[in-house]
């Protein structure tokens, strides 16, 4: 039998795991397509992965990053998982914290894919610091399609 004395033990309790602050622990994985590109040139397929479908022109996609701890003011690493299929033209990305208000916080180095390949390219992004009430996005620029698509196929963020 429930007693008045258990509800309040039970919601003790419920109230003190919910309040601990306890820190998200883990990876998330995101698919390529939650990225955003702007313009009809963005390509989202079936399986989860954004490309560049324009023959002319690089492309700029911007990929969410959702803190499970905004406690936590520090994003520990993003590895984002790249498809380079141009002969010439690497795949770019960084990682930005922004503030409330959109602007750049920090900035973590670009790095770049080291020329096509059919297989993905693992970039290891580094740590950036970012400010309370804050956000934060990869963004990565797609060469223009040559023999096929660049993609983001995928990103894990660690907190």
């Amino acid at each position: 039998m429930i007693t008045r004395t258990n509800r309040i033990a039970a919601f003790a309790l419920a109230a003190l795991i919910l309040s601990s602050g306890t820190a998200f622990a883990g990876d998330v994985i995101y698919p390529g397509s939650s990225c955003q590109g702007g313009n009809d040139n963005i390509k989202y397929s079936a399986t989860g992965s954004a490309s560049n479908v324009n023959t002319a022109s690089a492309r700029n996609l911007v990929c969410p990053i959702i803190k499970h701890n905004p406690a936590d003011l520090t994003l520990d690493s993003v590895t984002v998982f790249l498809r380079d299929e141009h002969a010439s033209l690497d795949i770019d990305c960084t990682v930005i914290a922004h503030d409330i208000d959109g602007n750049d916080f920090d900035v973590s180095p670009t790095l770049a894919t080291t020329g096509s390949s059919p297989i993905s390219q693992p970039l290891q992004m580094a740590s950036v610091q970012g400010t309370q009430n804050g956000y934060y996005t990869l963004q990565c620029t797609l060469p223009p399609m040559q023999n096929d698509r660049s993609h983001v196929i995928s990103y894990i963020v660690t907190e």
